[in-house]
């Protein structure tokens, strides 16, 4: 693995571990933890922070909390090509029983991302709730996997 000196102390540095590209700079991660965030830092900082307080659920209601505004319906399509090698190991499981792991992991990804561009939406929206999440799979052309999440965006108190 190559190393790179630190734009900012000069350390030579793994370039594996080196901090990425910022502010047209190579930096360190002690350098980088040592700068001062600027504005959009900072915006950045707080979009991620709400991004994990969202309240998720599937329930129309959350129990010890009062929905005051229903803001938006939101959904999320994701959809993904299966490699011939998830297939070929889903037909061999199910020819000889097992599991296709292939399709599950495929499956457990496109869920985290769909949550993800869900959460995003209901945050860029001002919620901090969605209620009502529904989740429907299906295959296109035997293929491909589709994802569709949607649930209500919501401020509860």
């Amino acid at each position: 693995m190559s190393t790179k000196p630190c734009d900012n102390c000069g350390k030579e540095v793994n370039q594996r571990y080196t901090s990425k590209y910022y502010e047209n700079r190579w930096i360190c991660s002690e350098c980088r933890d040592d700068e001062k965030p600027d504005a959009d830092d900072l915006e950045t900082i707080q979009f991620e922070k709400e991004l994990k307080e969202i309240i998720v659920t599937t329930t129309n209601t959350i129990e010890g909390k009062r929905i005051v505004q229903y803001l938006d319906v939101i959904s999320v399509e994701l959809i993904e090509g299966l490699s011939v090698f998830k297939d070929f190991g889903a037909g061999i499981a199910d020819i000889f029983g097992g599991s296709a792991t292939g399709y599950q992991k495929a499956l457990n990804k496109m869920k985290e991302a769909a949550f993800i561009k869900l959460k995003e939406k209901a945050v860029n929206l001002g919620a901090n709730a969605i209620i009502g999440i529904d989740l429907d799979y299906g295959d296109l052309r035997g293929s491909m996997l589709m994802l569709a999440v949607n649930g209500t965006a919501v401020i509860a108190e």
